[in-house]
C-alpha cells in the first residue's frame, strides 16, 4: 500500500544508510523524477552525486556536509539525465540518528521543478526585458490615479527630474508642474478622465528637485477601470529641454539680428527660389510702400505686375535669375524718391543663398544709398576741373601780364625818377596792371562765382 502511494506522488524518496554507504529504500517512482531506476541507484551508491550538474555540484555537496545531525535543509540544483537533458530538482535533505542502533540515516525527497523554474525564468526575463525597454528608450513614463497622484514612474522619470520614486509615488503630480502650467494641465487631466481612450498631445514645463525647469512633450491617455469608471491616466513624455533652449537662442538671435537689420537705413531683403519675398527689413518695406503703395510681405511675388511697372519687372527678373544661377554681383541702380521727387542712387549686391547641401534656395539683397557719395564724387570732379582751369589761366593768361610788368619795372630809371622816359614806362605799367586785374577777375569768377549761379 505504501509503495502504491509513493508511486502516485510526483516526488522521489531515498533512504540512505550513511554509515554503511548503501540505500535502504528507494521509492518506485524515482525514474519519473530523476530519469534513473531504483536498481541503477542501488548498483551505484553515489549515482545521485554523479548526476548533479558540474556547475552546481560543489555548492550542493557543501550544503549536504553542513546539515546538522539530526537536522534538515532544502536546496535546488540541476541534474543531467541519461539523455543529457538538464532538469531542475528541489531536494529536501534530512539527517536522522536511530535511537537504538545509533546509525545515521539520510532521507532525500526530490521533486522535479523544471517547468516551474523555466516558467519563472521566462517570466523574470520578460519582466526584465520590459523594464529594460521602458528605461532604455529615454522616455519619461508615468501613471496617475483618479485623485491626481502618481502610481508609477520609471527610472528615467526620476533621473531627469532629480527625484526618487519614494519622493513621487502617492504624491500629487502638481508637485513637479510649473506654477504657470497648473491650471491648464489640471484641465487636460479632467478631459482625459472624462474621455478615456483619447490620446492627448501637449507640451509642459516640469520643475526638478533642484528648481530647474525641464520642457517635455507628452502623450497621455485616460484608461477605464472597473464598471466603466476611469481608473488612471498613463503617459509618455520626452525631454525637449535642449531643443527648447536651442529654439530660445535661435529666437533671441533672430530678434536681435532683425532689430539690428531694422535699425539701418540700408535696404535688405531676401527671396526664395520661386521669386517670393522671405524677409524684408523696415527700410526696404518703407521704400517700397512709399514708392509703390504696397508693403512687401512674406510670400508675395517680387515681380508682381500689379505693384511694379513692367520696365522694372523685366530688369529685376534678370537680376534675380542671375543670382539664382549662382552669380554674385553688384549693380548701381537709380530710382526716384516719391517723397522728395529726387533721384536716389543705390549700390545693390546680389548674393545666392545655399542650404547645407550646397543647393541654391534663394537670394539675399543689400542696397546701400550712394547718392551722397556720388554727389561728393561729382563735386570733386567739378572742383578738379575748376582747378585745371585756374591752373591754365594762371600759367597762360596771368603769366603774360606779370612778365610784361616785370620787364617794365626793369627798364625804369630808378636813380633818376624825373627821367621823362619813366612817364612812358608808368603809362605801360598802368595798362598792364589793368590787364592783370582782368585776368584775376576771370580766375575768381571761374573759382567762385559759377558756384553761385
Amino acid at each position: 500500500m505504501l509503495d502504491y502511494i509513493l508511486s502516485a506522488l510526483d516526488v522521489a524518496v531515498f533512504a540512505y544508510n550513511v554509515d554503511e554507504q548503501k540505500y535502504m529504500f528507494i521509492s518506485p517512482g524515482v525514474s519519473k523524477v530523476v530519469g534513473y531506476s531504483g536498481e541503477q541507484f542501488k548498483n551505484t551508491p553515489h549515482l545521485l552525486r554523479d548526476i548533479i550538474h558540474p556547475e552546481d555540484k560543489q555548492r550542493v555537496l557543501a550544503e549536504l556536509e553542513s546539515i546538522p545531525i539530526p537536522g534538515e535543509k532544502s536546496t535546488t540544483f540541476r541534474i543531467i539525465l541519461p539523455t543529457k537533458e538538464i532538469q531542475w530538482i528541489n531536494a529536501k535533505q534530512i539527517q536522522l540518528i536511530h535511537h537504538e542502533t545509533r546509525q545515521t540515516t539520510g532521507i532525500s525527497i526530490l521533486k522535479n521543478i523544471t517547468e516551474d523554474v523555466l516558467y519563472k525564468t521566462d517570466s523574470e526575463e520578460k519582466v526584465w526585458f520590459l523594464s529594460s525597454l521602458i528605461n532604455s528608450v529615454g522616455a519619461l513614463i508615468f501613471r496617475i490615479d483618479i485623485n491626481g497622484n502618481y502610481t508609477y514612474v520609471n527610472e528615467i522619470y526620476c533621473q531627469r527630474l532629480g527625484y526618487s520614486k519614494e519622493d513621487l509615488l502617492g504624491q500629487p503630480v502638481t508637485k513637479v508642474f510649473h506654477p504657470d502650467d497648473i491650471d491648464r494641465l489640471e484641465g487636460l487631466m479632467a478631459d482625459a478622465f472624462a474621455n478615456p481612450g483619447n490620446v492627448m498631445h501637449f507640451r509642459q514645463r516640469k520643475i526638478t528637485s533642484g528648481g530647474d525647469v525641464k520642457w517635455v512633450v507628452v502623450d497621455a491617455i485616460g484608461v477605464e477601470g472597473k464598471e466603466g469608471k476611469n481608473a488612471e491616466i498613463q503617459g509618455v513624455a520626452l525631454d525637449i529641454t535642449d531643443q527648447e533652449k536651442a529654439k530660445e537662442e535661435i529666437t533671441w538671435t533672430k530678434n536681435n539680428l532683425e532689430a539690428l537689420i531694422n535699425n539701418t537705413d540700408d535696404l535688405i531683403w531676401s527671396i526664395d527660389s520661386y521669386l517670393r519675398y522671405v524677409f524684408a527689413n523696415a527700410a526696404f518695406k518703407k521704400w517700397i510702400a512709399e514708392n509703390y503703395q504696397m508693403e512687401p510681405i512674406e510670400g508675395m511675388h517680387v515681380n508682381d505686375p500689379g505693384v511694379y511697372p513692367s520696365s522694372i519687372v523685366n530688369s529685376w527678373d534678370g537680376y534675380y535669375k542671375r543670382a539664382l544661377s549662382g552669380e554674385t554681383f553688384e549693380i548701381t541702380y537709380e530710382e526716384y524718391d516719391a517723397e522728395t521727387r529726387q533721384p536716389v542712387s543705390f549700390e545693390i549686391a546680389f548674393n545666392p543663398i545655399f542650404n547645407n547641401n550646397g543647393v541654391i534656395t534663394g537670394v539675399g539683397c543689400f542696397a546701400h544709398n550712394i547718392s551722397e557719395r556720388l554727389e561728393t564724387q561729382r563735386a570733386i570732379l567739378t572742383q578738379n576741373e575748376k582747378l585745371k582751369n585756374i591752373a591754365s589761366l594762371s600759367s597762360h593768361e596771368l603769366r603774360r601780364p606779370v612778365a610784361t610788368l616785370m620787364g617794365l619795372v626793369d627798364i625804369m630809371d630808378k636813380e633818376n625818377m624825373d627821367n621823362p622816359q619813366n612817364r612812358e614806362v608808368l603809362s605801360h605799367i598802368d595798362v598792364v596792371s589793368k590787364e592783370l586785374d582782368e585776368v584775376i577777375r576771370l580766375i575768381v569768377n571761374k573759382a567762385f562765382i559759377e558756384d553761385l549761379l
